[in-house]
């Protein structure tokens, strides 16, 4: 995997550094062409091993729950009714029902860890009967 901006031309582009920006037209340097089903967004947050918690990733809270971070429109029951949103959120492993906005969780407390991810640890979504 790597970090850097998202170009897309003719092709897709993860573009890791600007050389020189000159009346508008940039150098691109470290430049890598994608398959853009491979995109994963930042979230903005880190786990309790400051590894940067993106989109696709599986994280395990207190050592037993497991969750994929995914991104979009969600429900969540609350009480009688749901609370929607879009953006960054939790589904549960074992039960893809429960979702929780991701913007809800503390990563400050040491209760998350970056298991793997959906796309190279597959085996992780397998729930234990």
């Amino acid at each position: 995997w790597i970090d850097g901006f998202y170009v897309k031309d003719d092709k897709h582009y993860i573009v890791q550094s600007l050389k020189t920006i000159v009346r508008g037209t940039a150098e691109l340097v470290d430049v890598h062409e994608i398959d853009e089903t491979t995109i994963r967004r930042f979230t903005g947050k880190v786990d309790k091993n400051d590894v940067s918690i993106v989109e696709g990733d599986i994280i395990r809270h207190f050592n037993y729950i497991k969750y994929i971070v995914r991104y979009g429109a969600f429900a969540e029951k609350v009480g009688f009714g749901y609370y929607y949103g879009l953006g960054f959120y939790l589904e549960r492993v074992q039960d893809a029902a429960h979702k929780v906005p991701f913007s809800t969780i503390s990563c400050d407390n040491n209760e998350y860890e970056v298991i793997g991810n959906i796309y190279d640890n597959p085996k992780l979504l397998q729930t234990e009967d």
